[in-house]
């Protein structure tokens, strides 16, 4: 993989700024942004790992702050292979939710490690590590402000999508296709292709991600997963125009099958049982499940 080209980062930030569905933050540093979705089991599991979640308003601190977990520990809070032995938690946040964070951090006995502020041609103002001699939690802060999407499916409980440093790929509220597990930038290995497939698992070559299909809930998705347009890849190749580029955009994520079932929300809304129907709900597949 190779980061987007800074031309291109700029246009697809000065785009997604202007909808109120989604936007885009690159980071150079871990190549990969997870947008964060509720699935409380895992999530408590794995942050509590790095903070005490019954001293400290964790994931309020998400949803207030408009911040974004990432990297490997966004992968751990969705993938059943995925429960690592990572030290380090990364953050991201828009401007001045640094200090908030930090004093958190501190709160719970972390100590600031090195700073420093990158250069003028990326999208972090500063990057910042806080350890507990254990572990190290990174907190990249933004230059610009940014909105994640944060899907609420009414038929599964793990939705989540990527950004990468060679596509764009976003889901979209979709009536013949609501249902997304978790799409990460891997290869896999056959046999991993094969463990997955057991579990309803579809594979995207053509994005070079894979995304499991709920099939516990909605199986009749599977399929459509195959051809829906819900996913879009915008992958840089040296030929992508600006009107492209926007036209590409634009059809995805303020198209006509925008259902209001689902819920588009600036940061991490409030998840409970009437905003967040699944909140809670049992994972798409068991651990059990897993080969």
């Amino acid at each position: 993989m190779f980061p987007l080209p800074i031309e291109l980062n700029s246009l697809i930030f000065e785009l997604c700024t202007t909808l109120s569905l989604v936007s885009l933050a690159q980071t150079s540093i871990s190549f990969q942004i997870l947008v964060y979705a509720h699935w409380k089991q895992r999530n408590d599991a794995v942050i509590s790992n790095y903070v005490p979640l019954d001293k400290v308003p964790f994931f309020p601190l998400l949803q207030s702050t408009h911040s974004a977990i990432v990297g490997s520990v966004a992968v751990q809070l969705t993938d059943n292979l995925a429960y690592g032995g990572t030290k380090n938690l990364d953050l991201v946040v828009p401007p001045g939710a640094f200090w908030t964070w930090r004093s958190m951090l501190l709160e719970v006995q972390y100590n600031c490690g090195p700073s420093c502020h990158v250069s003028d041609d990326t999208l972090i103002a500063s990057l910042h590590s806080f350890t507990n001699g254990i572990r190290i939690i990174t907190v990249m802060e933004m230059k610009r402000p940014f909105v994640f999407p944060v899907l609420h499916s009414r038929k599964c409980s793990c939705d989540m999508v990527m950004v990468s440093s060679s596509s764009f790929i976003a889901v979209y509220p979709d009536t013949t296709f609501d249902s997304i597990c978790v799409a990460r930038d891997c290869w896999l290995l056959e046999p991993e292709k094969e463990s997955h497939k057991k579990r309803h698992v579809d594979f995207h070559y053509s994005t070079a991600n894979w995304a499991t299909a709920c099939g516990r809930y909605c199986p009749d998705h599977v399929e459509n997963l195959r051809n829906s347009r819900s996913i879009a890849a915008l992958r840089w190749n040296g030929t992508w125009r600006r009107d492209d580029l926007l036209r590409t955009v634009r059809h995805h994520f303020v198209g006509k099958a925008y259902d209001s079932e689902w819920a588009f929300s600036p940061g991490f809304p409030a998840c409970d049982n009437t905003a967040c129907p699944n909140y809670g709900y049992e994972p798409a597949y068991d651990e059990s499940d897993s080969d």
